[in-house]
């Protein structure tokens, strides 16, 4: 899957999962020259737009804002293949 956040470079989401009420699991690849808020706050604000438009009841729900100001991010260099388990693993906990 690629998130595309124009006028950004492509940033590749390796692995998607553990979805619930209240989080999700993403695993992205993108360019060093991004910091990790930048991404974060160009996709919660993508995708609070996409989803707004889809489902305009969600305006009435959540007014403000449809994401949490916060969110926890970590950086991998090696061992990409446990981190994709362990997203597989919080995938079957939903």
């Amino acid at each position: 899957m690629i998130l595309w956040l124009p006028p950004y470079r492509a940033v590749d989401a390796v692995g998607v999962g553990g979805v619930s009420g209240d989080h999700i699991h993403l695993f992205i690849q993108y360019p060093p020259k991004y910091s990790v808020s930048f991404i974060a706050k160009r996709l919660k604000g993508r995708t609070s737009r996409i989803l707004r438009q889809e489902f305009p009841e969600l305006k009435k729900w959540c007014e403000k804002s449809l994401w949490a100001p916060s969110c926890y991010h970590e950086s991998v260099g090696h061992g990409w293949e446990i981190v994709e388990k362990y997203i597989a693993v919080q995938d079957r906990k939903s």
